[in-house]
């Protein structure tokens, strides 16, 4: 595992006014760093903080490196500085919010990027580098640990979340051919024995995490409390009529779980001594109150009036 050198994270002011204007971090002196600064600025860099820097040159101030904290963690220092700086209001001129990866750039950077990578790629060479300089990173274990963690930390933001619905949302909209691509993608894909067994490994994998369960535990006690999602699923799962090939596939899905399993159905999934208790205690609640006595009522009745009618036939 590849160990990570201590940074320092600084600031850039000038020597008009001493206030900070930029915040970086580096594992090189800072003389070093400030000496590469003004280089890039002096050699035509067109981001805010290399114009800035030319400008500060020009009316004959000098650009100062100050540093805010050493032995800092790399990128995860620099975020919190960066922030903290923000909020304070000082106006930097970092175009991300510091850190890996290019946390949160600005639309001006992303549409550099973007327009710098499809030229880049335009060339079957450069491909083919970069695919292979993604291959040997992916052999690294820390790396790759590394990429997990800042994934889950975006992808659990409820902001992030939110931006990704809406994009799909508008994506369906203007095409709405795409939709049904996507799911003839989707099926053709699952028809695949290999694929499914290796989802349905990682899936297993996953919720036997204490975290994942805990995690999935305090959404449905979250959801179910609330009980107008309670009466919205309630009228969703009423009101659905499954066509004779989904109806055919369930049974078909229910025997290969009775073929795999013989005591499927007799209790063949064990629970613990903790979960048994628990689910005594949500039922006794749910009884406990008259709507649940009442639904009770009504599905027994349902229950035993197909019953009759079944027997009847």
């Amino acid at each position: 595992m590849a160990k990570v050198r201590p940074c320092t994270v600084y600031g850039l002011t000038s020597s008009k006014d001493g206030k900070i204007r930029y915040i970086g971090q580096t594992i090189r002196p800072l003389k070093v760093r400030l000496q590469k600064h003004i280089l890039e600025a002096q050699s035509d860099g067109q981001t805010p903080k290399s114009r800035w820097i030319r400008k500060v040159l020009e009316q004959g101030y000098t650009i100062n490196i100050l540093p805010l904290k050493e032995n800092a963690t790399h990128h995860e220092d620099e975020i919190k500085l960066i922030a903290e700086y923000r909020a304070s209001g000082y106006e930097l001129l970092n175009l991300v919010d510091g850190g890996q990866g290019c946390l949160n750039p600005s639309p001006e950077l992303r549409t550099k990027m973007s327009e710098r990578w499809k030229k880049y790629h335009a060339n079957p060479l450069n491909r083919k580098l970069h695919i292979q300089k993604l291959q040997q990173q992916w052999q690294d274990p820390d790396f790759r640990e590394r990429v997990r963690t800042a994934l889950l930390k975006v992808l659990q933001s409820p902001e992030y979340k939110e931006k990704i619905s809406r994009s799909s949302r508008r994506m369906y909209e203007k095409n709405p051919a795409l939709r049904e691509q996507r799911s003839q993608q989707f099926k053709k894909l699952w028809q695949n024995p290999e694929h499914r067994k290796m989802i349905s490994e990682k899936q297993r994998q996953r919720m036997n995490e204490p975290e994942v369960k805990a995690r999935m535990a305090e959404s449905q006690q979250k959801r179910w409390s609330d009980p107008a999602a309670r009466e919205a699923i309630s009228k969703r799962m009423k009101g659905r009529k499954f066509s004779p090939e989904t109806i055919e596939k369930m049974r078909a899905a229910a025997k290969r779980r009775v073929e795999n399993n013989p005591d499927h159905y007799k209790g063949g999934h064990k629970h613990s001594e903790e979960s048994r208790q628990k689910m005594k205690e949500v039922a006794q609640k749910r009884c406990a109150l008259p709507e649940g006595k009442q639904q009770l009522a009504n599905a027994l009745r349902s229950r035993w009036e197909k019953y009759r009618k079944t027997k009847g036939k």
